[in-house]
């Protein structure tokens, strides 16, 4: 029973790791600067979350998950085709930026309401609102680019 939650924890970290990966392009690629610092601290946030969920991984005597997902790669591809059609590619990624934000927020929200034991609850309610704040400022920004 001990190794249980891992698929979870495992799921929650290939899905930041996604998102972090989709953050780290678009700072790479957008051209305002002060929104280019925005998103790379967005990324840093998200690194930290995957490192305290691995490393729980880890101390569970399992193997933590390194790599991101499919629709993750997926996803950048299409921010990166979007942008480059766009007459906007800040607004652009920010738009995909947000609408992956959510998805992740979700995952962990879910999980949350039923943990899969009360160690994984707390782990995951420790990092809500980090994941919530980062929400604010992505949904702010993709407010500021729809005006």
């Amino acid at each position: 029973m001990r190794n249980a939650p891992l698929p979870t924890l495992n799921h929650l970290i290939r899905r930041g790791i996604a998102d972090r990966d989709l953050y780290r392009q678009a700072v790479g690629a957008v051209r305002e600067p002060g929104l280019r610092a925005v998103i790379g601290e967005i990324a840093e946030s998200l690194d930290a979350v995957i490192v305290d969920l691995q490393r729980e991984v880890t101390r569970r005597g399992g193997k933590a998950a390194l790599g991101g997902t499919a629709t993750g790669m997926t996803r950048r591809s299409i921010a990166e085709m979007s942008a480059a059609m766009s007459g906007d590619p800040d607004a652009t990624y920010i738009r995909c930026l947000e609408q992956t934000e959510s998805r992740l927020l979700q995952a962990f929200e879910r999980e949350n309401e039923s943990p899969v034991d009360a160690e994984i609850g707390r782990l995951i309610a420790r990092h809500l609102p980090r994941l919530r704040n980062i929400h604010l400022d992505v949904s702010s920004l993709a407010q500021a680019a729809r005006s």
